[in-house]
């Protein structure tokens, strides 16, 4: 693709954004968001529908990877587990289980480490894809493809949520065999365990992926004239959260102490923050206006 092609491909999809994110300015009160669009973020062109979306899905997607490894892991458990012998040897068994974590499982948990990297990175680089949009409908000049995240910086955000699901239930099944029971009482324990744990790790890897994915883009582009810290999206808003939304910086390195990977850095739930950065390039759109179709 030409600079020229990809310029003009940017403009014609920027276009359509900023009239979304004046629509979400017109309606003022958006579901679950903190509080209306200021003039500000109207003026970034960025459309905080699309970017709420994008981390959605990359919940729903993390979510589902690491379900697909609890099953996994239960099913190999229950088959270690279960067996002749009765009461006498269930805690030998699941002492041997969780000892000796079979190839079965050790591939699952590889394979959902990957499912949960693929989803990191497709978040950061859709985020970076929307910080184009919102360049380009400011009339930033778009001559190349995006600057991508390093898919090796989310990979131990990828790591941790599942090696949480692996921890989480062989813990429970050793505590469960550690008690007089048959063979039925470890299994009833891992089918029990919460995995909300893994999740909320999961959550937070998508978060950073897509402050990333944002902040690499920030940082190719032609300097902003100003970055705006904007909490809109954190629908349960911390009071750090509260004082830094809306926090004018002059250049992306000052803007990027306060926010070095997406969450705001003081933020209360770390980075369960939700919090980003939206950038002015144009002096005519730094003023207290919004702009109407």
């Amino acid at each position: 693709m030409t600079s020229t092609t990809t310029d003009l491909a940017y403009r014609a999809v920027a276009e359509l954004e900023r009239l979304v994110t004046w629509r979400q300015y017109q309606r003022q009160v958006i579901p679950e968001w903190s509080r209306p669009l200021t003039p500000t973020e109207v003026r970034s062109r960025c459309n905080f529908a699309a970017l709420d979306r994008i981390m959605r899905e990359g919940y729903s997607s993390t979510a589902a990877s690491l379900r697909e490894l609890r099953d996994a892991i239960l099913q190999d458990m229950a088959e270690a587990v279960v067996g002749s012998g009765g009461a006498r040897d269930v805690a030998a068994r699941v002492a041997a289980w969780a000892v000796r974590q079979s190839p079965a499982v050790q591939q699952a948990v590889a394979d959902a480490t990957d499912a949960v990297h693929a989803s990191l990175v497709g978040v950061a680089d859709r985020a970076g894809r929307q910080v184009l949009r919102e360049a380009a409908a400011q009339g930033v000049r778009i001559t190349a493809e995006q600057a991508r995240v390093d898919p090796n910086m989310l990979m131990d955000a990828a790591r941790l949520p599942s090696a949480a699901v692996q921890n989480r239930i062989v813990s429970a099944v050793l505590a469960a065999g550690q008690r007089p029971s048959t063979a039925e009482g470890p299994v009833k324990a891992a089918e029990n365990t919460s995995i909300m744990g893994a999740e909320d790790l999961a959550r937070q890897g998508v978060n950073i992926a897509n402050g990333e994915g944002r902040g690499a883009v920030l940082g190719d582009l032609p300097a902003a004239v100003s970055y705006t810290a904007s909490e809109l999206l954190d629908g349960n808003t911390c009071d750090p959260c509260s004082d830094v939304d809306g926090t004018f910086y002059a250049s992306l390195e000052e803007a990027e102490v306060d926010y070095p990977s997406g969450p705001y850095v003081d933020c209360d739930g770390g980075s369960r923050c939700r919090g980003t950065l939206v950038a002015i390039w144009e002096e005519s759109a730094a003023g207290t206006d919004p702009i109407s179709p």
